[in-house]
């Protein structure tokens, strides 16, 4: 019962973070304030590297944001993203689509996050990843990642 409740605590602490994306035009431009460009260039390259990670089965809690392990140990976390993913399937194909900077996230400490929105395929159907970096002066981490299966019809 214990094991459940922390699930589920973790999932709700995790799925009601409300962030502000920028989100770029047609062009690709972003339409506001897009960060720090240094930061914003290792947030990526920290995240794409994170996800492969991910993608390979590796641990990556090592990589988890101290405020968030606080509310998410190991097992559980572990539990949650073996569930997020398991449903998903083995990756086929990502593209990064959107990203947003904000100095404030409800639910987190203050400090400096990147929301990554990628739009993935996976054996098992097409979903949205957004990973949310943090960093400070210790370096990069996870301070978020969110998968929604994508769903679609077609005709015949």
């Amino acid at each position: 019962m214990t094991r459940l409740f922390t699930i589920v605590l973790i999932a709700s602490c995790v799925l009601a973070c409300n962030f502000e994306v920028n989100f770029g035009d047609d062009d690709g431009q972003v339409l506001s304030d897009p960060g720090p460009e240094k930061e914003r260039t290792e947030a990526f390259s920290f995240a794409s590297e994170l996800l492969q990670s991910l993608d390979r089965g590796e641990d990556i809690y090592p990589q988890v944001a101290p405020f968030l392990r606080e509310v998410a140990p190991k097992p559980a976390f572990d539990a949650t993203l073996s569930g997020l993913r398991g449903w998903v399937g083995t990756l086929k194909s990502r593209e990064a689509k959107s990203y947003g900077y904000t100095e404030s996230l409800e639910d987190a400490p203050p400090g400096h996050y990147f929301v990554i929105s990628y739009d993935s395929e996976f054996q098992n159907g097409d979903a949205e990843e957004k990973v949310v970096v943090t960093y400070d002066e210790t370096g990069y981490a996870l301070a978020g990642y969110f998968l929604s299966r994508t769903w679609s019809t077609s005709e015949d």
